[in-house]
């Protein structure tokens, strides 16, 4: 296993297994709203997801060989992208706490939050997501990981418009005051 290959799975173990803890230390024992439209779009990705990596498996397993001189840049440049996702978006995930969902719903109760990470962006641990992904491509540059970040931001970016929808559905002009203070990743 080489330094690269085992800088990208220790950081992503590293991400899950936080995921997995924080589940437990921060309970959301109140009643969530849950988007309609999230599991059909749950099940679509996973669907669209499957076909494109069935149809294109030769090329998903080749690696990209970049020019010598950038190498080093680009591998510098994506552990800065894997790292610094990691961190946002682990520092997004304690900032929220038991207002977490992995579906896109709205907890009763819930404040639109506007500290922390949230002060910077609409969506930090999607931002963080997305960066990690493009870092791991970046240091490790094979198809697979390519079509995981460009997947995942498809992804990501789709799930955050639809919390936007629900989120301004249910908390109205609170909601669309913040949007106005702050700036999204993805839209405007």
């Amino acid at each position: 296993m080489t330094w690269k290959v085992l800088i990208v799975t220790v950081v992503w173990l590293s991400f899950f297994s936080f995921w997995v803890i924080a589940s437990f230390i921060y309970k959301t024992p109140k009643t969530k709203r849950v988007d309609k439209g999230w599991y059909l779009f749950l099940i679509s990705t996973f669907i669209i997801t499957a076909m494109i990596e069935y149809l294109s498996v030769d090329y998903l397993l080749k690696r990209f060989e970049l020019p010598s001189p950038f190498n080093q840049f680009i591998n510098l440049i994506g552990i800065i992208l894997l790292l610094g996702g990691f961190f946002f978006a682990i520092w997004a995930r304690i900032t929220l706490g038991s207002f977490w969902s992995g579906s896109v719903a709205v907890i009763e109760g819930q404040p639109v939050i506007k500290h922390g990470p949230y002060s910077i962006v609409r969506h930090p641990i999607y931002a963080g997501v997305i960066a990690m992904l493009w870092g791991s491509f970046l240091i490790i540059e094979i198809g697979f990981l390519l079509l995981t970040a460009i997947l995942g931001t498809i992804f990501l970016s789709w799930k955050a418009r639809l919390e936007e929808t629900m989120l301004e559905r249910y908390k109205g002009q609170e909601y669309t005051n913040y949007k106005k203070e702050t700036q999204s990743p993805f839209f405007q």
